[in-house]
């Protein structure tokens, strides 16, 4: 008897622990996502809480609420406090360690290091409202495809429950991610009803998209609603008010984009690229006044940084429309894949890239650039006094027509080895997937029209497989060549004809199912939809099919809408990459390097004067000089070199071509990378190779001019 209960309280434990370490396969995911999302801090979140322990720092009222909503739209695991205790130790320990270097170093470029670390104070800060922006901006775009299966789900099924959980299973951006998390409350008691569960998330869900919030509130109100017409009239009521919300919010949006792109296209192009023609003039009459490097610096660095820092404010303030169909390679973004024989190489991009710049810039490094480096240091070094005249010599040298135009050439080789590693480095994330997109797209395009006339045939009560059949023939009469729409009813045929497979095995079957074929969510989500309405029966089939050709027509018509009305603000973007910026550099380039042949040629003019005239000297003030060197105090040793010159403008042509294609992709498709890398890839070979075309034919054409004026003088 004693054995029997111990038996029984054994088994009862081993009951109990099974029961405990049971969890099902949706708790897993969830938590698995959560995992994935929270347990795995980033590195501004790390380096918050470990400031967060030693020092603690009030924030301020203002900036706690500024911080609090921040955080609140980007989900970073961090405090106000937190943030506001790193800012404090890092500029801090940033300062204690530069001080040294600021009191030790004489020159002005001591004060540099200040302004840095103020720099990461203010990155540091902004940090958590750059993540809101963009965390923003994937939601507003999110929040369209989740209405959209929402509704798509109760034209079939009028429950919302159900609805959120369709949709939860196939969005995981963030109001996905807050959808798992509402349905997970639901399980655990946090919340009774769904209602109440949505509208506390609502409160996070408004500072994305308030007619997303809106369009979910007007979805609420079904369960007040009795007949089915009602319920069609909701539903459709619904869409029409997020497409009109949409539609306005991007009209809104383009007509404030006139003022920011001005000011981009006047302030941070057009101005700084005329200003470029002033460089040699400025190296040649205000040597002692004017830090060159620095001014070069300030245009490759700082100015591009700025203008980086205007673009992102301006994307940032674009509203939710919609989304790409989501790609996803094999190939990881930072691997180019060699085909070698069968097999294929995964090689690593960025030391990828940095070899093939090195093979193209080769010639002008080994050729051009590291030679006049050498005599630079060389006679800097060996001629500590009478340096300006050796060096006059070799500017003199580079200026000559027999050298400008071979130097010019090589030149060109650097700035093409740039351009040509980061083609290299933008089009290999991307290309595989574009293509990828294009096909879905064209097939998701074709599946509006394909549901609508499968619709129709289901509704004289045809079974499925004779309907897609029936579907197959009337496209076979009227098409003159294949469509991808019609070879994937032509599989989804084969799958049940051929192999005896089921509807839903023909779409969904692993081995053989054709939703497998074409990596588009989309089709895959409808899919689904399809094969649950037809255990319902033809007729239901038909409608589902139909409601949702429709669905899909009239956001169709809305974002083709959107496309013209952005296309009409974003063409002068449009016209500064392909023609603008590169041809206007390409003009720099050549007349700086024609003005600075000018004033030589007028200085070896003035010196042939002197000699003719035997004026040799002359007086200014008490001191005795040549003519030449009194008139217009012209210092050609102070001159950029040509070539130097050229790769200048050139590395800012590639600065703002990326940048103005960033802004382009940002207006037209926000944050989606694909669209992005491709436009850098196409935009920066068309810009580089019109800047190459347009400084050589002025450098050709005018440069013998110059120097045959200064022959006959």
């Amino acid at each position: 008897m004693v054995r029997k209960e111990e038996d029984i309280k054994r088994e009862i434990r081993r009951i109990m622990d099974e029961a405990k370490a049971f969890k099902s396969r949706d708790y897993k995911r969830f938590m698995e996502e959560e995992r994935k999302t929270k347990t795995e801090l980033n590195w501004f979140e790390r380096l918050c809480k470990y400031c967060y322990r030693y020092i603690r720092i009030d924030p301020g009222k203002k900036l706690f609420k500024s911080l609090e909503k921040d955080i609140l739209i980007s989900g970073l695991r961090v405090t106000p406090t937190e943030i506001s205790s790193a800012i404090f130790v890092t500029t801090l320990s940033f300062f204690i360690l530069t001080l040294p270097f600021i009191i030790l170093i004489p020159s002005a470029e001591k004060f540099v290091l200040p302004l840095l670390v103020l720099a990461w104070a203010y990155y540091l800060l902004t940090y958590p409202n750059f993540k809101a922006l963009t965390t923003k901006i994937r939601a507003s775009d999110e929040s369209m495809k989740i209405l959209l299966y929402v509704l798509i789900f109760l034209r079939l099924t009028p429950d919302l429950l159900g609805a959120v959980r369709f949709t939860a299973t196939k969005c995981h951006g963030p109001i996905g991610m807050d959808l798992k998390k509402v349905l997970w409350d639901i399980e655990m008691g946090r919340y009774t009803t769904l209602e109440d569960a949505l509208h506390t998330y609502s409160r996070r869900w408004i500072l994305f998209d308030e007619s997303f919030v809106k369009a979910l509130e007007m979805l609420r109100g079904m369960r007040f609603v009795a007949g089915d017409k009602q319920r069609e009239a909701l539903l459709e009521k619904t869409l029409n008010f997020v497409l009109d919300a949409t539609y306005k919010n991007m009209k809104s949006y383009t007509s404030e984009l006139r003022n920011p792109i001005l000011i981009i296209h006047t302030m941070g192009i057009t101005l700084p690229i005329f200003g470029l023609i002033l460089f040699p003039l400025v190296s040649i009459f205000m040597a002692g006044q004017v830090n060159i490097p620095y001014v070069m610096a300030g245009y490759v660095i700082i100015m591009p940084l700025a203008l980086a820092w205007y673009i992102r404010r301006v994307i940032a303030k674009r509203p939710g429309a919609f989304s790409h169909p989501d790609v996803k390679d094999k190939i990881p973004n930072n691997m180019f894949p060699l085909r070698l024989g069968k097999k294929t190489h995964l090689i690593p991009l960025v030391p990828l890239c940095f070899f093939i710049f090195l093979i193209i810039a080769m010639p002008g490094l080994l050729l051009h650039f590291i030679p006049l480096t050498q005599r630079y240091l060389y006679l800097k070094g060996h001629y500590p006094t009478d340096f300006g005249y050796h060096w006059k010599k070799v500017l003199q040298e580079q200026y000559a027509l027999e050298n400008l135009i071979p130097n010019a050439l090589l030149s060109l080789t650097v700035i093409f080895g740039i351009a040509i590693a980061v083609i290299i480095y933008f089009r290999t994330q991307s290309v595989r997937k574009e293509k990828i997109r294009k096909d879905v797209e064209k097939i998701e395009g074709q599946f509006q029209l394909s549901l609508y006339q499968l619709g129709d045939i289901l509704e004289a009560n045809t079974p499925i497989e004779k309907s897609i059949i029936y579907l197959i023939q009337e496209y076979e009469r009227s098409e003159t060549k294949q469509s991808e729409i019609l070879t994937f009813f032509r599989k989804i045929r084969d799958n049940m004809l051929l192999l005896h497979l089921t509807f839903d095995k023909a779409f969904f079957d692993k081995t053989y199912g054709v939703a497998w074929l074409y990596p588009s969510t989309l089709i895959r989500d409808i899919g689904h939809i399809l094969v649950d309405s037809a255990r319902k029966g033809p007729i239901i089939l038909s409608k589902t099919s139909k409601s949702i050709s429709r669905f899909l027509t009239r956001l169709s018509e809305v974002e083709q809408s959107i496309k013209e009305m952005m296309d009409e603000t974003t063409s002068s973007i449009k016209m500064q990459v392909a023609f603008i910026a590169p041809f206007i550099t390409g003009i720099v380039a050549s007349a700086s390097s024609l003005l600075v042949q000018m004033l030589q040629q007028l200085s070896l003019m003035l010196e042939r004067v002197e000699q003719m005239f035997n004026v040799n000297t002359t007086m200014i003030g008490s001191a005795t000089t040549s003519l030449s060197d009194s008139l217009g105090m012209i210092k050609l040793e102070e001159a950029i070199p040509p070539t130097l010159i050229q790769l200048f403008v050139g590395v800012y042509l590639i600065e703002i071509t990326i940048l103005l294609c960033i802004l382009l992709n940002g207006i037209n498709y926000g944050f989606d990378k694909i669209n992005r890398d491709m436009l850098i890839s196409r935009s920066l070979l068309k810009a580089v190779i019109m800047f190459a075309l347009v400084s050589m034919i002025i450098t050709i054409l005018f440069a013998p001019v110059i120097q045959q004026v200064g022959a006959i003088g």
